[in-house]
């Protein structure tokens, strides 16, 4: 975990819908990296996660109930992050991570993980600086961000948010 996700994270203490930090310990030995604890997100008795990726990808129907639920947490989790001044720029499936609880609404639904992208809404704008070369291949392999971020012609931003959002939802 990288110092600017410790700190973004810091930021977005107590949300349910956000990692919970609970200390850095200093660097130890020849190693030199620091370490964090942070929450456990996943099965107490198997130790097992389990990503919205994972369903998807064994093509595994959940009740549309249980959709809503979780498109609703999603909703309210990004709304949550804003409240704090802080866009995610990295909402994809594979960082949203299913609670325990998800399928019988016992507790948070989600978890956004990997704040690595993230940004201070009062910073200056942050835009991608992909070279025209690559763009087509960023494009694909990051269908998840606005293709104007991509492209350069537009900074992160709430729509981007959105796009991403509706991305995720598809």
């Amino acid at each position: 975990m990288q110092k600017f996700e410790v700190q973004m994270l810091a930021k977005l203490r107590g949300l349910a819908c956000a990692l919970e930090l609970f200390v850095i310990v200093p660097a130890d030995g020849n190693t030199g990296v620091p370490s964090v604890v942070h929450d456990f997100i996943g099965e107490w008795t198997t130790f097992s996660r389990h990503g919205l990726s994972e369903p998807l990808s064994r093509k595994k129907i959940l009740p549309s109930a249980v959709i809503d639920r979780i498109a609703l947490s999603i909703v309210k989790a990004l709304i949550n992050v804003h409240s704090r001044g802080i866009l995610y720029c990295d909402l994809k499936i594979d960082n949203i991570m299913l609670m325990p609880g998800f399928q019988d609404q016992t507790g948070p639904q989600i978890k956004l993980i990997d704040f690595e992208k993230a940004i201070n809404m009062a910073d200056r704008p942050k835009y991608e600086h992909f070279r025209a070369k690559r763009h087509t291949e960023a494009l694909r392999r990051s269908y998840h961000i606005h293709p104007a971020v991509i492209l350069g012609a537009m900074p992160y931003n709430e729509c981007s948010e959105i796009y991403s959002l509706g991305i995720s939802f598809i």
